[in-house]
């Protein structure tokens, strides 16, 4: 008797477990469909946030100096 009934809670967690994998594999293809339409923009994203960082950086190095003013 209690074999049948741990064998009946592993069949629903099973079916549960199914249901989840397939909603899984929905949002995969969903994320691929997108990441097929980004294509390139995403480079171009990452090399405009690197150009901020380098103009960032930059400013921060040399803003010391110039609110230094002549000596």
């Amino acid at each position: 008797m209690d074999i049948e009934r741990a064998i009946g809670r592993l069949e629903s967690c099973v079916s549960g477990l199914k249901s989840d994998v397939d909603e899984m594999k929905a949002d995969v293809k969903a994320l691929r469909s997108i990441a097929d339409q980004a294509k390139g923009g995403w480079k171009f994203a990452v090399g405009i946030a690197s150009v901020g960082g380098v103009v960032g950086a930059t400013l921060t190095k040399i803003m010391p100096w110039l609110m230094a003013g002549p000596r």
